[in-house]
């Protein structure tokens, strides 16, 4: 009696996982790919904007953003929400249209204005914030590592600006080179039941 009851948990558990399985499935055909292929493609484009929220400076928080022209002359956004304690704790990727981003610069303006950076420095910050966040045990979003590559070949050696943020004082940590955040991209990528505000377009709040 015991054991029929337990395999009748354990299959509908497993029509579950299927059916959980197959909508991913079809979410992933719906939208173009996996979150890395998407990125993967738009990581291609040239870079049109990088941006950095001056509420980081002043507050130590703020937004961090890269977007990015395919051939098509199609865009796509990545964003990266800081904090100078607890590192990136939000990443969002998206398509997005001129007037779109506009908008989205005149919201986020309500916090702090978005001031044009150079990728490179853009790509160095978000190592530090991360450096300096896993030092005191804590994690990035789990989209960072898919998402940072973005930046694609953008070469955090060729950063000549240091950015000043709250609480950070002189003291340097140890930021990982471009190439360490690509060979974890794989290993982020991996199919989960719940979706992000990467996966879902929704900017982090």
């Amino acid at each position: 009696m015991g054991s029929n009851i337990a395999q009748k948990r354990a299959a509908k558990a497993q029509r579950r996982k299927a059916v959980v399985a197959g909508k991913r499935k079809a979410e992933i055909a719906a939208t173009g790919g996996s979150l890395a292929e998407r990125v993967r493609r738009a990581a291609a484009g040239r870079i049109v904007r990088c941006a950095l929220q001056e509420s980081l400076g002043r507050l130590g928080f703020g937004m961090l953003i890269l977007v990015r022209e395919s051939a098509e002359g199609g865009l796509s956004m990545g964003g990266f929400l800081i904090d100078a304690y607890d590192g990136v704790k939000d990443v969002v990727f998206r398509p997005i249209d001129g007037p779109e981003l506009d908008r989205f610069y005149e919201m986020l303006a309500v916090s702090g204005a978005l001031a044009p950076i150079e990728p490179a420095d853009a790509r160095k910050l978000l190592h530090e914030a991360v450096a300096r966040a896993q030092a005191l045990g804590i994690r990035p979003h789990r989209d960072y590592a898919v998402v940072e590559a973005l930046f694609g070949d953008v070469r955090i050696e060729d950063s000549t600006v240091t950015i000043a943020v709250p609480g950070w004082g002189a003291d340097s940590v140890g930021v990982p080179a471009g190439d360490e955040v690509a060979g974890r991209v794989a290993a982020a990528d991996s199919p989960d039941d719940g979706k992000s505000a990467a996966e879902t377009g929704q900017a982090p709040m």
